[in-house]
This record gives structure tokens, C-alpha cells and sequence, in this order.
């Protein structure tokens, strides 16, 4: 013989919001740390630069920047640290994505001014 259990739909309301703040833990610090992964990407085309590539790989990707500066010369005893700011014009409506490099490699993908 089956018994049947009867569940209130309180019970089940209770159990949802429970769910709901469970998973909203474990979703926050995840979608978080995809906005900061997706800030360290470029694509340009069909090719992405990540933070970690060497300026002559974004210049093949994705060619010569809008703006190109040298924004410092950070020195540490003997050696020179040059960081330069490249600005990426990426088309009308569009954020201008501006890239850091120390020493000749991608540090930092940010958003600029919308155009």
C-alpha cells in the first residue's frame, strides 16, 4: 500500500524562496567574476585579445589603434616600464575600448565614452 504525503503550499512556497536564495548565492559571485573576465577580452572580428597578449599580436588582430599615448615610465632600479594607453574606435554607438599595456603586454580592456 502507497501513502501519499501531503505538502502545503506554504511548505512549497518556503522551499522555493530557499531555492531561490541558494542559487542567488551561488549566481552573484559567479556573474561578478564574468564581468571582470569579460573585461580583460577584446574581439576585433573574428579574432579576440585577451589580457596577457603581446601588443604586436593585438596589432595583427586588430590592427592600428585610433589613439596610441604613453601615459608612464614606471622605473625600478635599472629597468624602465613603459605604459602605454591604446584607444579602439569599435564602431558608431559603440564603447571605445581603451587598452593598457606594461611593457609591451596587454595589462587592461576597458570601456571608454560610447560613440
Amino acid at each position: 500500500m502507497r501513502t501519499r504525503r501531503v505538502v502545503s503550499r506554504r511548505a512549497v512556497g518556503r522551499r522555493a524562496v530557499g531555492i531561490g536564495i541558494a542559487l542567488a548565492g551561488i549566481a552573484l559571485p559567479l556573474l561578478l567574476a564574468g564581468g571582470s573576465a569579460g573585461a580583460s577580452t577584446l574581439r576585433c572580428g573574428t579574432e579576440l585579445v585577451s589580457v596577457g597578449d603581446v601588443a604586436a599580436e593585438v596589432l595583427l588582430k586588430c590592427g592600428e589603434p585610433l589613439t596610441r599615448e604613453t601615459v608612464a615610465v614606471e622605473s625600478e632600479g635599472d629597468t624602465d616600464t613603459v605604459v602605454e594607453r591604446w584607444t579602439y574606435h569599435m564602431g558608431d554607438g559603440q564603447f571605445l575600448k581603451i587598452l593598457t599595456f606594461e611593457a609591451g603586454v596587454l595589462t587592461s580592456v576597458e570601456n571608454g565614452e560610447r560613440q
